[in-house]
Formats: C-alpha cells, structure tokens, sequence
C-alpha cells in the first residue's frame, strides 16, 4: 500500500533526527530537533488516521498518560483489546505506563487504541 511506503520514509526521517539528539549541543538546537519530530508524528498519525479508522497499535505508540484535571484521574481511551480469538471495543484507562481496567493491569489483552475525540463545541450564530 502507499501509505505504508510514506510511513517507512517518515520512520526513517523521524530516526534521523532521534539520532541528532545525542549529538546537539545547544538547547536550541534540541528543542527545534524535538518540534521538528512532534511535525513527524503528527503526520504519521494523519496517515494513520486514513489507513486504518485511526487505530493506533500499542507496538507504535502509546498515549501521554496525562492526568484529567477535572476527575484527577487517567483519561480512558477506546481501546481493541484481544482475548484469545475474540476481539472486542472497549473503554480502558492509560496511566503509570499501563491500561487500567478498574484496579487491574490488563495490558497483555490491549493491542490498540484510539485518541480521545476532542470535546463538543457549539457553534457560534452570527448576529
């Protein structure tokens, strides 16, 4: 598929500049180096979006972790989680670097997931 093809030269790019990192002197320097590859997976993440219903495999990437300042709780995601030959939709949380199901760690069955939809915004009527 094509967008496979653009992903690959996209990984290599982003490689290339993980790589300079360890070599940059200046602050400078490292933070363009990091903007820079926040523009990389940005547009990996858009090709993502249009090769596969916007499901991210956990082998990729994982979310920030962030906490909700509102709950101060982990934010939960839409996640596919595999149990043996079944796969299923689910809603688990991600935090501490694992998905969180209640008290327990069920990241042996989350094999993908998908980033949280932005929150709703009522539109602005003109005078």
């Amino acid at each position: 598929m094509e967008l496979e093809k653009i992903l690959e030269e996209i990984d290599k790019e982003e490689n290339k500049e993980l790589s300079k990192l360890q070599f940059e002197v200046s602050q400078r320097s490292i933070d363009e180096t990091r903007e820079y590859i926040r523009g990389i997976r940005y547009a990996k993440d858009v090709i993502r979006k249009h090769m596969n219903d916007r499901w991210i495999p956990v082998e990729e990437r994982l979310p920030e972790g962030e906490v909700n300042p509102v709950s101060q709780d982990f934010y939960e995601y839409q996640v596919t989680a595999e149990f043996g030959n079944v796969k299923d939709v689910r809603h688990y949380k991600y935090g501490k670097g694992h998905w969180w199901h209640g008290p327990g760690i069920v990241d042996q069955y989350v094999i993908a997931w998908k980033e949280r939809p932005e929150p709703y915004r009522p539109e602005v009527t003109k005078p």
